[in-house]
């Protein structure tokens, strides 16, 4: 085999073994473009409207977490029903981003000098690093995971029980199975007195 063809086929077998976390790695890139697109073109489209860059900052973070979360519900982790404690775990970890974007935005472009679109965008890597075990173990947590292993445990003890009432009366049968060969021998004997 050629090289190009090892790697394409050890590609496709890491692929194959993380297949959330390449979904999420394209939803994620999709949730950038969408975010680092968003935030400039409602800040010049609103330039008319001589709009504060935190208003701005506000309506672009609607849009885009409304936006995040369906690629992410639908896309990535790909759950079905849950809508609105799905959305409520989603929207707690985004907010409590967006309170402490309302701290930094102002500290990078009012004391740092720096451009509210490049301030934007560097504040948005810290939220793409760190969403994913975010969302991946409490926004989009599988209930049935939960439910299966608790399931595991119940049933567990209850076989347990079934078994060793099995084993009560398997004993049982075995104490009347060795009653009755004992009444079997006593005719034995009670008949060979007999004839003798």
């Amino acid at each position: 085999m050629r090289r190009w063809q090892v790697c394409l086929e050890a590609g496709r077998r890491l692929l194959a073994q993380h297949q959330t976390k390449a979904r999420f790695l394209l939803a994620g890139a999709l949730n950038t473009i969408m975010g680092l697109a968003i935030y400039p073109a409602v800040y010049f489209l609103a330039a008319p409207l001589k709009l504060h860059y935190l208003v701005i900052f506000a309506i672009s973070q609607v849009i885009c977490v409304t936006f995040a979360f369906l690629t992410n519900k639908f896309l990535v982790f790909r759950t079905s029903g849950n809508y609105l404690r799905e959305f409520w775990k989603f929207i707690s970890f985004h907010l409590t981003y967006f309170l402490i974007n309302l701290a930094v935005l102002p500290t990078l472009v009012e004391l740092g000098n720096m451009n509210p679109v490049w301030a934007q965008m560097l504040f948005a890597i810290l939220i793409i690093i760190s969403s994913y075990f975010w969302h991946s173990r409490i926004t989009f947590r599988s209930p049935k995971v939960r439910l299966a292993s608790t399931k595991t445990r119940k049933s567990s003890p209850k076989s347990g029980r079934s078994s060793s009432k099995s084993g009560r009366s398997s004993s049982k049968s075995g104490r009347s199975s060795s009653k009755s060969r004992r009444s079997s021998s006593r005719s034995r004997r009670s008949s060979k007195v007999a004839h003798k």
